[in-house]
Order: structure tokens, then C-alpha cells, then sequence
């Protein structure tokens, strides 16, 4: 990491910002379906007021699904470019100041 550039770091930054998106998106939208079908035994059917229920776990999760899986393709995209245009920090190129005795 010490060897990237401020843009390759922006870009990875990016990146891990997308697949937390994506992994929120997806656990929302196990937890919005396990509520909404998965309480139920063998035989056994939900009541008709629990069949209008709350279905918010399952959009919020697949709107952030949506926008994870957006912005990580975008980052793919914008990572490509500046991975191509902006080249690593060579390791003798980083300069250190000199050391001064007090």
C-alpha cells in the first residue's frame, strides 16, 4: 500500500466502500426474505394480515444490492484507467528528510 499512488488509493478505497455496499444489499435482503417467508413450518400458512406485511428489508436490500453492484462496476471501470495512467511510487523515489540531531 505504501508504494500506491493517491489515485490507485482513491480507487481502492472505492472499491471496498462498493463491496460493503454490496454485502449490506445482500444480508438485507436474506434478512427481508426470512421475514417475509421463512417462519413458517410445514403445512402452515401466514394469516391474511401478515400477508400485506412489511416487505422495507427486501427493497432496501435490493436497492443497495443494486447500487453496490453499480458502484463496484464503476470502480472496476475507473480503477482500469488510473491503474493504466498513473504509474506506482517507486520505492527510491519516496525521500525522506535528513536526520538532525537536537
Amino acid at each position: 500500500m505504501h508504494r500506491l499512488s493517491p489515485a490507485q488509493r482513491w480507487v481502492v478505497a472505492l472499491g471496498t466502500f462498493a463491496v460493503v455496499l454490496l454485502v449490506l444489499g445482500v444480508v438485507g435482503l436474506v434478512v427481508g426474505l426470512s421475514n417475509r417467508y421463512g417462519c413458517l413450518g410445514a403445512g402452515d400458512t401466514w394469516p391474511e394480515e401478515r400477508r400485506l406485511g412489511d416487505d422495507s428489508g427486501i427493497v432496501w436490500g435490493s436497492v443497495l444490492g443494486i447500487v453496490g453492484l453499480l458502484h463496484l462496476g464503476l470502480t472496476g471501470l475507473a480503477g482500469a484507467i488510473v491503474w493504466t495512467a498513473a504509474p506506482t511510487i517507486a520505492p527510491g523515489r519516496l525521500r525522506r528528510p535528513p536526520r538532525t540531531s537536537v
